[in-house]
């Protein structure tokens, strides 16, 4: 099982998981169109929570950013931080 922590205390640890908020905010896209997605198959996810909520491996949110944006997923959190200064 993953563990999930805020966006901005994601590290590299590849059993870290992402949830499907954390990838809209850091992507720019709504949470509609990652479970979009998710549900497509262009996006895969590690688990559903109880409360059945998607969960995202890391290295797969990090191929899904580099594809749909261009950036890995730790440019993106550092420039969305550098933003909100």
């Amino acid at each position: 099982m993953g563990r999930t922590r805020a966006v901005r205390d994601l590290g590299t640890d590849e059993n870290w998981t992402v949830s499907t908020g954390a990838l809209a905010r850091a992507t720019g896209l709504s949470i509609d169109t990652i479970q979009r997605d998710i549900k497509l198959g262009e996006l895969k996810a590690a688990r559903r929570t109880p409360s059945s909520h998607y969960r995202v491996d890391l290295e797969e949110a990090r191929r899904y950013c580099r594809r749909v944006c261009g950036v890995g997923y730790a440019q993106l959190i550092a420039a969305n931080a550098a933003n909100a200064r």
